[in-house]
């Protein structure tokens, strides 16, 4: 997957989901989730390591989801 998100970031030029099949952002909301309890617990969980944080940073992924960081929306 962590090559399958590189690939996208190479495509797109970022991490947004638009375009990336349901499994490809489900394991980015995943990786998220236990980034943060690979912080909290200050040491590896379940499936987070510090190589995947280092392979994941070496991407310059965005820990936090990027949701919501465009222009605002009009309202109706």
């Amino acid at each position: 997957m962590l090559a399958e998100l590189a690939a996208h970031k190479e495509q797109t030029g970022g991490f947004k989901p638009a375009g990336m099949r349901k499994e490809l952002q489900a394991w980015v909301q995943k990786q998220r989730q236990q980034k943060k309890l690979f912080d909290q617990l200050g040491t590896e969980s379940m499936t987070m390591t510090q190589d995947r944080v280092a392979a994941l940073d070496g991407i310059d992924f965005p820990w936090a989801s990027q949701a919501g960081t465009g222009p605002p929306k009009k309202r109706r």
